[in-house]
């Protein structure tokens, strides 16, 4: 089980609040974060958040020998004027700024897009994150990417 914030309630610091007292991972939905939030950056929490996933409820198998990688939704709004609806795909900016700024200390991530267009905004997704290969962007495969600090 995991808990993530949302874009009306329960705002990340709330949620990771709630996790760390439970013992849960959490779940950081970075879209979810732009529209609610206590004024931090979604960055600015990672390394507590990145935390949840080091206790027993993180790990679904305890014969794995690496822990679960922590696990983030990504998604982008639907316009300007609808800010909590989400876009056919995922604007590449937003979401390439905080993995440069977690890559330091967070090995491996997976991400979870929320799109309306499902497997066309990853292959998007991807398309554009290889337009940075000469900033520290390489795609290891049609679904991977590794992100330099």
């Amino acid at each position: 089980m995991t808990l993530e914030n949302d874009d009306k309630t329960f705002t990340a610091q709330e949620t990771l609040a709630v996790c760390q007292n439970l013992g849960v991972p959490m779940v950081l939905d970075i879209h979810h974060q732009w529209v609610n939030n206590d004024g931090e950056k979604p960055w600015e929490l990672w390394s507590d958040i990145l935390k949840t996933w080091q206790g027993n409820l993180a790990q679904a198998d305890a014969t794995l020998d690496q822990p679960l990688p922590p696990k983030i939704h990504v998604s982008s709004p639907k316009s300007p004027t609808e800010l909590r609806s989400h876009a056919d795909g995922v604007e590449v900016a937003p979401l390439l700024a905080f993995l440069r700024e977690i890559a330091p200390y967070t090995p491996a991530l997976d991400v979870m897009i929320e799109a309306k267009s499902k497997d066309t905004a990853l292959f998007d997704l991807m398309k554009d994150l290889s337009n940075f290969s000469e900033e520290g962007v390489k795609i290891l495969s049609e679904a991977s990417v590794e992100v330099l600090a």
